[in-house]
Parts: C-alpha cells; structure tokens; sequence
C-alpha cells in the first residue's frame, strides 16, 4: 500500500468520525500532511472535477474578489482561485503542505494554522473555501 492509500483507508475505516477520535490521531493526520506532502499532492493535484467546482464557485464572485481558504493544502484550489483573478488568503496546520503552495501560488497570502482555532483578520471576504478539508473534521468538531 502507498501511504496515501494507507490515508484513505484509515479515513473511510470508521465513517462516523472519519479516523478523529483522540488527539493522538490528529497528530498522526498533521503529521501525514506534513510528511507526505509531495505524494498527496501528486495523487489529487489533477482533480479536473475540483478545478471546475472552483472555476464555477469564482465566477460567481465580483471580480478581484478576496477569498479566503481554510485547508488551502498544496494549492489544488488557490491556483484555480488566483488563476481567475482572486486575491487569496489562504490558511493550513500543515507547514509541510503549505511549503508546496507558496512555491505553486506566489501571488497567494498563507499562513500556518488549525482552521477550527483561527480567528478570522477583521477583513472583508467574498468568498470561503474549504474544498479539501471539511471531510477531515469529526462530527464533534463540526457541531455547535
């Protein structure tokens, strides 16, 4: 097994908290991301289907919006959203991750940190992604 695909298996191993049960499996994802970055971002960086979405999403905003990312990864989505005009504000816990999406998105502003502590600059946004990253969180984590 690669370890993306040892990844999804512990994901879709226990659907009812997607593999977040203690903080010991949280630091084994942030790990995961931090680690693997490069492999992760080889295995999903082609989603035709994402670029799309996200193509769709911006054109529904007025232009040189301000977007803001939760979970901005590698740079899947950023690139689609800068691409199109975009200014991006991007956020990820992953340092690993978002090493790579500095180098693929320049024109981006990123900074390191957990989207579920973060509080937002008081800036005004046009849009909210979190493509790639809402199916990480557990039901705990998304009730409130």
């Amino acid at each position: 097994h690669s370890p993306i695909a040892e990844f999804r298996s512990k994901l879709t191993s226990d659907p009812e908290n997607m593999g977040h049960s203690t903080t010991e499996t949280q630091a084994w994802d942030l790990d995961f991301y931090t680690n693997f970055a490069a492999r992760y971002h080889e295995q999903f960086c082609q989603d035709r289907v994402l670029g799309k979405v996200i193509r769709t999403f911006v054109s529904k905003l007025p232009a040189s919006a301000q977007v803001i990312e939760c979970g901005c990864g590698t740079g899947i989505a950023a690139a689609n959203i800068v691409a199109s005009g975009c200014h991006l504000y991007g956020i990820d816990q992953s340092e690993g991750m978002l090493a790579i999406c500095w180098q693929r998105v320049p024109a981006g502003t990123f900074e390191v940190a957990d989207m579920l502590q973060y509080s937002v600059p008081d800036s005004k946004y046009d849009g909210v992604v979190a493509s790639l990253s809402l199916f990480e969180l557990s039901k705990q984590e998304t009730a409130g």
